[in-house]
């Protein structure tokens, strides 16, 4: 059986530990710590990283999600070692924040893996202008699929398409 490792990483709040638990189910481990001050719905952060596996056409694949806030973004240097791709999880938040969001875009860029991008939204009929904006103002061609962080279906289809774009970069010989 062969593996595969997975980086799941983005902006503060994007989704990427509740990714992980969609896709790995609650069994995973979290390095969450309370946050002192409170977020919308978000009470914790992760501090070192998420990690869950998953079994895919008899593959196991390990799956890790990175910290969102910028002070512990040396972890995706960790996290990054041996990844096979990666899913950069975006939402309305961290288009307000470009400039950070761009700054940890460009962090995991420099893998040179077959990514994409994911965006964490309830409005899966979006503009197109808006990922152009994304597109332009991240200076990427990498696909942005919207999607919906608390829909398993939805979290499936986005890991599903990553797969895709691993073995059509890497196809078996």
């Amino acid at each position: 059986m062969s593996r595969k490792k997975i980086l799941i990483t983005g902006p503060f709040g994007s989704g990427k530990t509740t990714f992980v638990e969609k896709l790995c189910g609650k069994n995973i481990l979290k390095t969450d710590v309370k946050l002192t001050f409170p977020l919308r719905d978000k009470k914790t952060t992760t501090v070192a990283f998420d990690f869950g596996k998953t079994i895919r056409d008899k593959k196991t694949i390990y799956v890790y999600g990175t910290p969102g806030k910028m002070r512990f973004n040396f972890m995706i240097d960790v996290l990054s070692k041996g990844i096979d791709g990666y899913i950069f999880l975006l939402d309305e938040n961290g288009i307000k924040n470009l400039k950070e969001t761009k700054e940890l875009y460009e962090k995991v860029r420099k893998t040179n893996k077959p990514h994409l991008i994911a965006f964490n939204t309830n409005n899966i009929n979006l503009n197109i202008s808006v990922f152009k904006k994304i597109k332009k103002s991240m200076n990427t061609s990498a696909p942005i699929i919207p999607f919906t962080v608390l829909d398993k279906n939805s979290v499936e289809n986005v890991f599903q398409r990553l797969l895709e774009i691993i073995d059509k970069e890497y196809p078996k010989p």
